[in-house]
This record gives C-alpha cells, structure tokens and sequence, in this order.
C-alpha cells in the first residue's frame, strides 16, 4: 500500500485519509508483513507530493491564495504558542 491508496481505501475523505495516515506512521505496535510494510522515505516522498498536488489545485481554483495558506498555517502552528512548524493540540 502505498499513500495514493490510502485516498481510495477512505472513500476520498482527506480527514479520514489523515487519520488513517497518522496511525501508519505512528502505530509502532503492529507489526506489518515486509509485503505491506511502507518506506518512511519513499511515504514522506508520496505524502509531499500529494499535499503539493492538492495545495496546486485549490490555489489553481482560487480557493485560497498562498498569503491565505501562510496565514492559516502560521495561525495553527502557535496554537500551542510556540512557532515550531508543528501542529500540536
């Protein structure tokens, strides 16, 4: 399996798509057939070009403008009041 499949396993939903991701990536306690097992490289590689291909679209479509993104993403990285590029809750 590889990121691109996770958009077709979740029905198209991105949220479900994110959740999906985050327990790939931080579920350690399962252990996966070397078959099914993702390269955390090659994932991070599928992840950025996915995420560039959707940033693409939306701007494309004018749904948001980069200002609106960079505002948006520094907005939710101080939720935690500490600008560190991370999303904590």
């Amino acid at each position: 399996m590889n990121f691109r499949d996770l958009l077709n396993v979740s029905g198209g939903n991105m949220g479900s798509t994110l959740n999906m991701l985050k327990n790939i990536l931080t579920d350690t306690t399962k252990t996966q057939s070397s078959q099914n097992q993702i390269d955390p490289n090659q994932g991070i590689e599928e992840l950025a070009l996915l995420f560039e291909t959707l940033y693409n679209l939306l701007v494309d479509k004018g749904l948001f403008t980069n200002d609106e993104f960079q505002k948006k993403f520094n907005e939710l990285d101080m939720i935690d009041g500490v600008k560190d590029n991370k999303h904590k809750r």
